[in-house]
């Protein structure tokens, strides 16, 4: 269901990517989480792919993405999972899909987290 007049401010990768760091980040604050290499070698490393994420004309944001962690030392994978979200979209216009999206990208941002913290070794203190 595009939109003729709607516009991103930034490729929709880039955003879905911004907001899972983010939403890691403030569920997980003792972690160091980032979206880029990082400098040391991670305990972990999750990958995320979005399969499809787009406003539908029954009135839902469907997402459907997969996601695994990484043993942080090598190739190993540990679980992989894959997510099936809908989010009612509102209201008319722009607006209540992005947000219907938004609460999409929150709620897989949950469930990354649900997962990951029984998997994950003791936090290391860092920042």
């Amino acid at each position: 269901m595009p939109s003729p007049a709607g516009r991103w401010g930034e490729r929709l990768s880039v955003g879905i990517t911004r907001a899972l760091t983010l939403g890691l980040t403030r569920r997980l604050p003792s972690f160091v989480v980032t979206a880029t290499a990082p400098t040391g070698p991670p305990a972990r490393r999750v990958l995320a792919e979005i399969e499809s994420f787009e406003p539908r004309a029954d009135g839902i944001v469907g997402l459907l993405a997969r996601w695994r962690p990484l043993d942080g030392t090598g190739p190993d994978t540990l679980a992989g999972v894959r997510i099936s979200l809908v989010e009612a979209i509102t209201g008319p216009g722009n607006a209540a899909i992005v947000a219907a999206m938004s609460r999409a990208i929150e709620t897989f941002t949950e469930r990354v987290v649900a997962a990951l913290r029984p998997a994950v070794p003791a936090a290391r203190a860092s920042r």
